[in-house]
């Protein structure tokens, strides 16, 4: 495909569990969709969806060779995996590429933003909790809010001052308090954040714009003791999210 963009991670992690990360279901959940299939090998595929009532579309798996390289293409174009080892490091390298019509734009930058969040949040799960059991809350709603009025609504008079590396503070419409370290935050309204008060939780907010529609994704994936309370946490900020936010029929 003649349109392509690359997000490359340093891990802490060996070959094994990278490879394991990208295509093992289970592991995908852990930091991609909370819904994942895969059918391993060349010839098999690969689904991830956002919603438990649609298991999504399959991408075709046309590369498989473990521990260093995977490639899957379909309806979201073609996205390759490279897994290289050195001095104890892994890099992941991804390489999505996209026909160069206008029909690709939305979900070129889309990807280009979103791709190195999502990365942040597979390199915490394999070096801040290797092996640990985790609960992933994903809530996405469909709202008339534009990703600037999303993002300003919920951070309110924090959301222009948030830095990358920095620490936080933050008292949180759901009521929570949250404080810890800024992992990435970008002008896509992309933020990903480490909450040291909840166990070393992640927590990652994607404020968008999908087919013309304003779509808010919050993600917090939680760890030992706080699974316990996830359920509740999820009704909690759900409720808050759908009273904050003017939502949509999803399409």
């Amino acid at each position: 495909m003649p349109r392509s963009h690359e997000t490359i991670m340093q891990l802490a992690a060996s070959p094994e569990a990278v490879w394991k990360a990208i295509t093992d279901s289970e592991e995908i959940t852990r930091w991609f969709s909370p819904y994942a299939r895969v059918e391993p090998g060349v010839g098999g595929s690969m689904r991830y969806s956002w919603d438990p009532a649609d298991e999504g579309s399959p991408s075709p798996i046309e590369i498989w060779e473990p521990n260093r390289r995977l490639r899957v293409a379909g309806d979201h174009g073609a996205v390759d995996y490279f897994i290289e080892a050195k001095d104890g490091i892994t890099t992941l390298r991804l390489v999505h590429s996209f026909g160069d019509g206008a029909e690709w734009d939305g979900e070129y930058e889309g990807t280009k933003a979103g791709w190195p969040a999502f990365f942040r949040i597979l390199k915490h799960n394999l070096e801040q909790h290797p092996g640990e059991a985790v609960r992933q809350i994903s809530i996405t709603l469909q709202v008339e809010a534009s990703p600037d009025e999303q993002w300003a609504h919920l951070l309110g008079g924090k959301a222009d001052h948030l830095t990358a590396g920095e620490r936080y503070s933050l008292d949180l419409p759901t009521g929570d308090h949250m404080e810890g370290r800024i992992d990435l935050t970008d002008q896509s309204h992309i933020l990903v954040a480490v909450v040291e008060n909840w166990n070393r939780a992640l927590l990652s907010v994607f404020c968008e714009r999908y087919k013309g529609k304003g779509m808010l994704t919050v993600n917090l994936g939680v760890y030992g003791p706080m699974i316990e309370q996830a359920d509740e946490i999820e009704a909690r900020w759900r409720q808050t999210l759908q009273e904050l936010f003017v939502c949509t029929p999803s399409s």
